[in-house]
């Protein structure tokens, strides 16, 4: 009798311990949703986990600050329209660019327009764009390297040098989307190799 009332006993303290791990159990989140759980999130929200976030960290050259203002604004804007990168501060991936441009012809115009002088430039250049995102020197994501050569002009009533400063900002805000369109179409490389780092 003594010994049916310990196995009774033992059981009733099993089925306890069992249905008190079951409560906890299901109190708990996984941090990494399974495939069920996913559908539940918005396309956008899922769009979202999978955004690059990258910080410029050098832009090497000989280049004036409106030249490295027109690359990063033009970077900006380009890669937030995307939807897969973003340029923030992120010390785990960053950015070095290295752009050397090349000035092929450069003419100067005189002129006059609408009854005042009128200064035009007509400016050929070849730029070299070479740039990487990395962690560290360890540790580089994506390297890339292009040339652009373009014809471009600008006039202004104000100065040769008003004339330049139209030129170069169209110029490199026209570069820095190349650089977003190159990111773009590696875009599925890059996050492989972030995420395989990890």
């Amino acid at each position: 009798m003594v010994q049916l009332i310990a196995i009774l006993g033992a059981i009733l303290f099993v089925f306890v311990i069992i249905s008190t791990d079951k409560e906890s159990n299901s109190n708990s989140i996984s941090d990494f949703p399974s495939k069920e759980k996913v559908e539940y999130f918005s396309s956008e929200d899922y769009e979202k986990k999978r955004v690059i976030n990258f910080d410029i960290y050098k832009i090497k050259g000989d280049l004036l600050n409106i030249d490295r203002r027109s690359f990063r604004e033009g970077l900006k804007k380009a890669l937030e329209e995307s939807l897969k990168f973003k340029v923030s501060y992120n010390p785990n991936v960053r950015m070095v660019v290295s752009i050397n441009e090349d000035i092929n012809k450069l003419k100067r115009f005189k002129s006059n327009q609408r009854h005042r002088r009128y200064y035009l430039i007509k400016k050929s250049v070849t730029i070299t764009v070479e740039y990487a995102l990395f962690k560290n020197s360890n540790t580089t994501y994506f390297i890339d390297k292009f040339k652009y050569k373009a014809d471009i002009k600008a006039g202004s009533y104000t100065s040769f040098d008003d004339a330049i400063y139209k030129i170069n900002k169209r110029l490199y805000w026209i570069v820095s989307k190349k650089v977003a369109n190159s990111l773009i179409d590696n875009y599925k490389t890059i996050l492989y190799r972030i995420n395989k780092t990890r």
